[in-house]
């Protein structure tokens, strides 16, 4: 006997959701284009930290060791070893 791989979708192919299990999926997930947004509370976080560095960034820039930090946080980021 072969081993024959396959994936959910395959075996699940000739199903379909009713409609109030669609409608609970949205509830649950939210939907972009039909497709269930997954990432919705990653992004809603990503956004609120966009939003406090903001407003915070005024009183920051002006600070000559912050600035400092930073700017050698980039460096250290942009360092590639060769062989």
């Amino acid at each position: 006997m072969i081993a024959v791989k396959s994936t959910l979708a395959t075996w699940c192919r000739e199903l379909s959701p009713s409609g109030k299990q669609i409608n609970e999926i949205k509830k649950r997930t939210g939907e972009r284009a039909r497709i269930p947004d997954t990432q919705r509370r990653r992004r809603a976080e990503i956004a609120q930290i966009r939003r406090r560095a903001t407003e915070r960034i005024d009183a920051l820039i002006n600070a000559p060791f912050w600035l400092s930090g930073v700017v050698l946080y980039w460096d250290e980021g942009a360092r590639r070893e060769t062989i």
